[in-house]
């Protein structure tokens, strides 16, 4: 091959660099249900929707995992599906009170001075505008920079747009956006500043080459379907239906009794030892804590495959899993083994699960209400220690490795929150940032010694604290969820929060009556102090 001139070497480079990426970098990927077919970068991989997201249809992030020069935030792509529908129309104005007559004073001494005129709600998410305002916080829709003869598919037109930074927001964007007057698809983009450039590329090629159509059942769909009429034993079948039919590549899903599970890990051994120990760890739960009615709902549990994918998917920063009630779903990862460190690995993985799969169980065992933070946690905690026989049950409840030492430190500097104080907690002071990991391992050694002590259980008083504070937290509950209806505010949020917080304010008051809360502390200190860490 003839040996091509400088000039011409860096002719080609520019021209390397405004062509487009070449159809090899992406592979073809279809969703009927969400009538798209993409056209997917290869460097992209696919990552799970939340549940309850509802604008979001598909969302891809680069996998940078090997890279010798990792970009500095991974660049990612969602596809938002918008529906237009016209503004609701404004409510009426109330009609003005009619001035008090003479004489009558007690309404006019009842009448505000000032009126407070309340805002009115915002107007729906119709369109990629009002998207972009409301949900892609540190952004602004900019300048539209479509082509003069932009493409079009049916009654689809492609729109593109630059996302423009609000603040100190760093990073860079770019929207494409389908529109039609019934609906919007749109791409949304967004990098690190340096490489927008040639991010935009690759999105402005998928954006060309999305595929809209009608949804439709897809045969993957309706045959999940009928594998679940044919089995009565799982119930819950439109819940998992619905995990089946949104799991994207890369991810599996395993039934069993009371869970879904989808996970992206390649561990087979954790994925089986979870399944069994799910159930195991369940029953002990239902024999302490029996229900206040039948539990129907099912719990998916996501194992992500290591601590990135678990921060991409949505896992708060710093923790170790997490469970969210309105998704009905238990999210963690697939741990790294630290060279046998104990509470590594494997292990660290069951500790998070039986503490999350805790407050999935114990939310719907009294009805959809959490307890305090010291009882929540620290049964999570507590059940984190368990340890099965061969049989699959629970034969003991061991010390908790992540939080025995740092409980230990705080009673010998007396740093520990005074038991008066903590039982009382509401969440926002247990997570309380200069404290949480106190509460956290204070609320474990609370459970575990009001459980396994000794002098607890001889305790007439003592040993009544757990299972009032439960029997209590479930009646009141029921009393107040009975009041909510017959007022017809069951579906207020702020009055259902008033009544969560008189429910646990019953609670912990009938828990504690009559307790000398100050022996029982002194008596905490001597126990766990005594605690070994295990081996």
């Amino acid at each position: 091959m003839p040996r091509l001139p400088q000039p011409a070497l860096f002719a080609l480079a520019a021209l390397a660099a405004l062509a487009p990426p070449s159809d090899a970098q992406f592979k073809k990927e279809k969703y009927p249900e969400l009538g798209l077919e993409v056209q997917r970068p290869r460097k992209y991989d696919p990552i799970p929707v939340q549940p309850t997201e509802e604008w979001i249809l598909v969302r891809y992030v680069e996998d940078q995992r090997g890279e010798r020069d990792p970009k500095p935030r991974n660049p990612e792509l969602s596809i938002v599906g918008i529906d237009w529908a016209p503004d609701p129309e404004p409510e009426p104005e109330p009609e003005p009170e009619p001035e008090p007559e003479d004489g009558d004073e007690e309404r006019s001494r009842s009448k505000p001075a000032t009126e407070v005129k309340r805002e009115p709600p915002p107007p729906p998410i119709t369109t990629i505008d009002r998207y972009v305002d409301r949900e892609l916080k540190g952004f602004e829709l900019g300048r539209d920079v479509s082509e003069d003869k932009p493409r079009t598919q049916g009654d689809f037109v492609l729109f593109e747009y630059e996302l423009d930074p609000r603040g100190k927001e760093r990073r860079r964007g770019r929207a494409f956006a389908w529109k039609s007057d019934a609906r919007t698809v749109a791409l949304i983009g967004i990098c690190a500043e340096e490489n927008l450039e040639d991010e935009v590329k690759t999105w402005r090629t998928v954006a060309e080459k999305l595929d809209i159509s009608e949804p439709v059942e897809s045969k993957e769909t309706q045959k999940w379907r009928r594998y679940y009429e044919r089995r009565p034993e799982y119930s819950a079948p439109d819940f998992r239906l619905k995990i089946r039919t949104s799991t994207v590549r890369g991810w599996d899903v395993e039934d069993s009794e009371n869970y879904i599970l989808v996970y992206s890990t390649t561990n087979k051994a954790l994925i089986r030892s979870i399944r069994q120990r799910l159930e195991a760890i369940r029953k002990a739960y239902l024999d302490l804590f029996p229900p206040a009615g039948p539990i129907e709902a099912v719990s998916a549990v996501r194992i992500c495959k290591d601590a990135a994918e678990y921060s991409l998917y949505g896992g708060p920063r710093g923790s170790g899993g997490y469970w969210y009630a309105p998704a009905e779903e238990l999210v963690f990862f697939d741990y790294d083994d630290k060279d046998g460190e104990r509470g590594s690995g494997k292990e660290d993985s069951l500790i998070v699960l039986y503490h999350e799969a805790f407050h999935q169980y114990i939310y719907y065992s009294v009805g959809e209400v959490a307890p305090h933070s010291w009882f929540n946690e620290g049964y999570g905690d507590y059940f984190s220690g368990a340890v099965l026989n061969s049989y699959g049950e629970v034969a003991k409840i061991g010390v908790n490795p992540w939080r025995i030492r740092t409980i230990q430190r705080a009673i010998e500097d007396y740093k520990f929150v005074p038991w008066d104080e903590i039982i009382e907690f509401e969440q926002a002071q247990y997570y309380n940032p200069s404290i949480w990991h106190i509460c956290y391992a204070q609320g474990w050694s609370m459970i575990y010694f009001l459980n396994e002590s000794s002098v607890v259980r001889k305790h007439e008083r003592w040993s009544q604290i757990l299972p009032i504070y439960f029997d209590t937290l479930k009646e009141a509950h029921a009393r107040e969820t009975e009041q909510l209806k017959k007022s017809g505010l069951d579906d207020d949020g702020k009055q259902k929060y008033e009544a969560a917080l008189r429910t646990r304010k019953k609670a912990v008051e009938a828990a504690f009556e009559g307790v000398d809360v100050k022996a029982l502390e002194r008596e905490w200190i001597d126990f766990t102090k005594d605690l070994k860490p295990p081996k």
